[in-house]
């Protein structure tokens, strides 16, 4: 089957894109969510709730170490779209 493409040669968006970018985009926050718990198995977690208070002065929770494992997994399901 072609794809469909516009008089500019370029392919045409479907449907179809909006839901795969969605799912990309939602297993990259799951996989980051996950990378976040596995890590806080090895101390994880108080190393970089330390590390960004040393480095930044801001004093995080572990809420705020897993929302920040969560936006990079998501913009990495952003990024690894094709």
């Amino acid at each position: 089957m072609e794809e469909a493409t516009g008089s500019d040669g370029h392919r045409r968006p479907s449907p179809a894109d909006g839901i795969s970018g969605g799912v990309q985009l939602f297993s990259g926050l799951v996989t980051g969510l996950l990378f976040a718990w596995m890590g806080s198995w090895f101390g994880l977690d108080r190393l970089i709730i330390q590390g960004i208070a040393e480095f930044t002065a801001l004093d995080i929770s572990s809420a705020g170490y897993y929302t920040l494992f969560a936006f990079v997994g998501l913009i990495g399901g952003l990024l690894g779209r094709n």
